[in-house]
């Protein structure tokens, strides 16, 4: 493939594990536990972090990526169709991720309503008002002074002497009061109506907090989606690259992984008390592995001759549809969601506003700054 340039196959294996390590730094360092304490006990610093990975992948998409796109584009012959073809697959990458989830978030609030509605159902009281009550059997016997009564419950005998029961106000009958059929059926519906509120509002509970896990899950899900995907392209990338080109390639690839790393854990230390850790160790690593196995990919790619998926057209396409991906997770999933819908950032200090702003530009120069040398 490279039949210009030296290719040193022992420098590209080690970048494998090099970038491994970074990429799992990023990740792991906004999750460590002191750090993430420290982020918890100051939501302004939380904030912040948020911010700034939110500009790390704006600036992924928009400018490190869709200008990568248009580079290799443009290489090809195309006939002035180049601009329109970058543009159309980083369209079609937004769509196609807002349409899964789309799908998932369909497919989710149906289960959940289908389980409420079962939940409901089943919490429903009955009310009839016939001598045996829901595996109740009262029976009031009056004695010869007329004011005893013996009365099963549950198939267990309550004898007619020192029992009581309340009342819907809390007041207590003695089996030695007057006890008529209403009084027993009156407590007991009493306490089933209670029963079912107290369940229906757990289950309700149960169901919110459902809600937000699933919903948080898609938003991860699609952003890791953007990035692995192109992380595994630049991979790719680095392993078929020359040597005299390798230097500045692998250092800059280096901190683009170490500062996604750092966008994609800070967006989830923002849910990390809905996430199982199970979901976190699979993202983290999903994206620490994406970039090493695109490098090992690309070194076997060159070894083997292969030279499509190095081709100008396939990595520019690829990078359009990924830039379209992380635009999308970044104006609408991070963007809006933390900033224009939260309520808690609107109502802010204006000082806090301002630098979470800063931030976010911060965050947009670190890329800017490595697009420049890559």
């Amino acid at each position: 493939m490279n039949t210009s340039g030296e290719y040193s196959l022992l420098l590209h294996l080690g970048a494998v594990l090099l970038l491994f390590v970074f990429s799992l730094l990023g990740i792991c360092l906004p999750l460590h536990h002191q750090v993430a304490s420290a982020l918890f006990c100051s939501p302004n610093i939380l904030l912040f972090a948020r911010a700034f990975g939110t500009g790390i992948v704006l600036a992924t998409g928009f400018v490190h990526l869709l200008g990568h796109a248009y580079e290799h584009v443009s290489l090809v012959n195309l006939h002035g169709l180049t601009s329109g073809i970058v543009g159309l697959a980083a369209l079609g990458g937004a769509i196609f991720v807002q349409f899964i989830e789309f799908v998932a978030t369909r497919a989710i609030k149906g289960k959940k309503l289908e389980i409420h509605e079962n939940s409901v159902e089943e919490s429903r009281p009955i009310r009839k008002r016939t001598d045996n009550y829901n595996n109740i059997s009262v029976q009031v016997i009056e004695s010869d002074n007329g004011n005893r009564a013996s009365y099963d419950v549950f198939e267990g005998r309550v004898p007619a002497g020192e029992s009581s029961f309340l009342r819907n106000s809390g007041e207590s009958i003695s089996s030695t009061d007057n006890l008529s059929y209403s009084h027993v059926t009156d407590v007991f519906e009493h306490c089933h109506s209670r029963s079912n509120h107290s369940h229906a509002a757990y289950v309700d509970h149960v169901l919110v907090h459902f809600s937000q896990f699933s919903d948080r899950h898609i938003v991860i899900i699609i952003l890791e989606f953007g990035i692995a995907f192109h992380s595994f392209m630049i991979g790719t990338g680095l392993g078929v690259v020359e040597d005299k080109e390798f230097a500045v390639f692998f250092v800059t690839l280096s901190f683009h992984q170490f500062f996604e790393g750092l966008a994609l854990g800070s967006v989830i230390l923002q849910d990390l008390n809905i996430l199982s850790w199970r979901f976190v160790i699979i993202s983290a690593t999903i994206f620490s592995t994406m970039t090493p196995l695109g490098t090992l990919f690309g070194t076997i790619l060159e070894g083997l001759g292969v030279s499509f998926f190095s081709s100008s057209l396939f990595r520019g396409l690829a990078d359009s549809i990924s830039a379209g991906v992380l635009i999308y997770t970044g104006l609408v999933e991070m963007l809006t969601y933390q900033f224009t819908s939260s309520l808690e950032f609107r109502s802010g200090h204006l000082c806090i506003v301002l630098f979470a702003y800063l931030f976010l530009l911060f965050g947009v120069s670190v890329i800017m700054i490595i697009s420049l040398y890559s």
